[in-house]
Protein backbone atom coordinates (compact mmCIF):
# COMPACT_ATOMS: atom_id res chain seq x y z
CA UNK A 1 0.00 0.00 0.00
CA UNK A 2 1.27 3.44 -0.95
CA UNK A 3 -1.64 5.67 0.10
CA UNK A 4 -5.00 5.59 1.82
CA UNK A 5 -7.85 8.15 1.70
CA UNK A 6 -11.10 8.02 3.67
CA UNK A 7 -14.22 9.18 1.81
CA UNK A 8 -15.98 12.19 3.37
CA UNK A 9 -19.06 10.03 4.15
CA UNK A 10 -16.87 7.89 6.45
CA UNK A 11 -18.25 4.68 4.97
CA UNK A 12 -15.49 3.76 2.51
CA UNK A 13 -11.84 4.35 1.74
CA UNK A 14 -9.57 4.31 -1.28
CA UNK A 15 -6.23 2.56 -1.35
CA UNK A 16 -3.50 3.10 -3.92
CA UNK A 17 -0.40 1.00 -4.56
CA UNK A 18 2.15 0.12 -7.16
CA UNK A 19 1.12 -2.14 -9.99
CA UNK A 20 3.14 -5.32 -9.96
CA UNK A 21 1.53 -8.39 -11.43
CA UNK A 22 -1.97 -7.62 -10.20
CA UNK A 23 -5.21 -6.60 -11.81
CA UNK A 24 -5.64 -3.29 -9.93
CA UNK A 25 -3.64 -0.58 -8.21
CA UNK A 26 -6.41 1.65 -6.90
CA UNK A 27 -9.49 0.33 -5.13
CA UNK A 28 -12.45 1.32 -2.98
CA UNK A 29 -13.14 -0.65 0.20
CA UNK A 30 -16.05 -0.66 2.63
CA UNK A 31 -14.72 0.80 5.89
CA UNK A 32 -16.85 -1.38 8.19
CA UNK A 33 -16.29 -4.77 6.52
CA UNK A 34 -13.03 -4.20 4.64
CA UNK A 35 -14.61 -5.68 1.50
CA UNK A 36 -13.20 -4.42 -1.80
CA UNK A 37 -16.09 -2.91 -3.76
CA UNK A 38 -14.44 -1.41 -6.85
CA UNK A 39 -11.04 -1.52 -8.58
CA UNK A 40 -9.14 0.51 -11.10
CA UNK A 41 -5.96 -0.27 -13.04
CA UNK A 42 -4.18 3.01 -13.80
CA UNK A 43 -0.95 1.72 -15.34
CA UNK A 44 1.25 3.75 -13.00
CA UNK A 45 2.30 3.64 -9.36
CA UNK A 46 -0.35 5.44 -7.27
CA UNK A 47 1.46 7.33 -4.53
CA UNK A 48 -1.19 9.82 -3.37
CA UNK A 49 -4.98 9.70 -3.21
CA UNK A 50 -7.47 12.26 -1.93
CA UNK A 51 -11.22 12.68 -2.21
CA UNK A 52 -12.67 16.08 -3.01
CA UNK A 53 -14.59 17.60 -0.10
CA UNK A 54 -17.96 16.77 -1.69
CA UNK A 55 -16.81 13.15 -2.23
CA UNK A 56 -17.68 13.17 -5.93
CA UNK A 57 -14.12 12.74 -7.21
CA UNK A 58 -11.05 10.82 -6.21
CA UNK A 59 -7.76 12.38 -7.28
CA UNK A 60 -4.90 9.93 -7.82
CA UNK A 61 -1.30 10.95 -8.35
CA UNK A 62 1.65 8.75 -9.11
CA UNK A 63 4.79 8.17 -11.08
CA UNK A 64 5.82 5.97 -13.94
CA UNK A 65 9.28 4.63 -14.58
CA UNK A 66 12.12 3.87 -12.21
CA UNK A 67 15.84 3.55 -12.81
CA UNK A 68 17.32 0.12 -12.36
CA UNK A 69 20.61 1.17 -10.77
CA UNK A 70 21.84 3.61 -8.18
CA UNK A 71 24.47 6.26 -8.84
CA UNK A 72 26.78 6.82 -5.85
CA UNK A 73 24.29 4.95 -3.64
CA UNK A 74 21.28 7.07 -4.67
CA UNK A 75 18.64 6.52 -7.34
CA UNK A 76 18.69 9.40 -9.84
CA UNK A 77 15.57 11.54 -10.33
CA UNK A 78 13.02 9.67 -12.41
CA UNK A 79 9.43 9.30 -13.47
CA UNK A 80 6.63 11.54 -14.50
CA UNK A 81 3.89 13.01 -12.36
CA UNK A 82 0.59 11.53 -13.54
CA UNK A 83 -2.43 13.15 -11.88
CA UNK A 84 -5.84 11.71 -12.73
CA UNK A 85 -9.37 12.17 -11.48
CA UNK A 86 -11.99 9.43 -11.09
CA UNK A 87 -15.67 10.26 -10.92
CA UNK A 88 -16.84 8.47 -7.81
CA UNK A 89 -20.50 8.17 -8.75
CA UNK A 90 -19.56 5.95 -11.72
CA UNK A 91 -17.07 3.97 -9.64
CA UNK A 92 -19.50 3.48 -6.75
CA UNK A 93 -22.31 2.57 -9.15
CA UNK A 94 -20.13 -0.14 -10.69
CA UNK A 95 -19.56 -1.56 -7.20
CA UNK A 96 -23.28 -1.77 -6.43
CA UNK A 97 -24.02 -3.51 -9.76
CA UNK A 98 -22.30 -6.70 -8.58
Amino acid sequence: METLAVHPDGQRFAMGRRLRGGDWNAAIFDLASGDRTATLKKGFRVTEAIFTLDGNQLILVGTQGQPKTMVDGVFPDFGRLKPTTCLCDKWFQRATDR
